[in-house]
């Protein structure tokens, strides 16, 4: 996955979730790969991801949230379409993730994780609620402008 360019790593998690094909070791690659150049990525290539990992709900730590902070300042720049995908994402996607590690621990371990996890879903919450919030006063500006009909 290294040598994936943003274009193959975004094509290549669309695919599989075009296909429902879930891979989780190939969708944990792409997104390690993917985590590293997400400000390099195009609108169509976040939206792409998010869908794509959505689709197959398969949770990549962080994930959805970096795509999430990338994608806010340049809601502008994405076109209807991606701004569609990308709201179906986020709403797909509000299920919280598990913190499995912490899950096999005993009674501490699993009071630290519900801890963390309350607090990773809060921040992440807000993050991915801040975006549908955008991504809607975005489309509404577009509409007032004669740009959506």
């Amino acid at each position: 996955m290294r040598d994936f360019n943003r274009h193959e790593l975004a094509s290549t998690a669309w695919a599989y979730a075009a296909l429902g094909h879930a891979a989780p070791a190939l969708f944990d690659a792409i997104a390690a790969a993917a985590h590293q150049r997400l400000r390099d990525f195009t609108p169509l290539q976040l939206s792409n991801m998010a869908w794509a990992f959505a689709k197959l709900r398969h949770s990549a730590e962080g994930l959805l949230d970096a795509i999430a902070s990338m994608a806010l300042p340049r809601l502008r720049d994405f076109k209807l379409q991606e701004l569609e995908n990308t709201t179906w994402a986020y709403e797909a996607a509000g299920i919280p993730a598990f913190l499995t590690a912490a899950e096999s621990g005993g009674a501490a371990a699993r009071d630290e994780s519900k801890r963390v996890s309350t607090s990773r879903e809060v921040s992440s919450g807000a993050l991915r609620r801040n975006l549908l919030d955008a991504i809607e006063a975005e489309v509404k500006r577009r509409e007032d402008r004669g740009e959506v009909d």
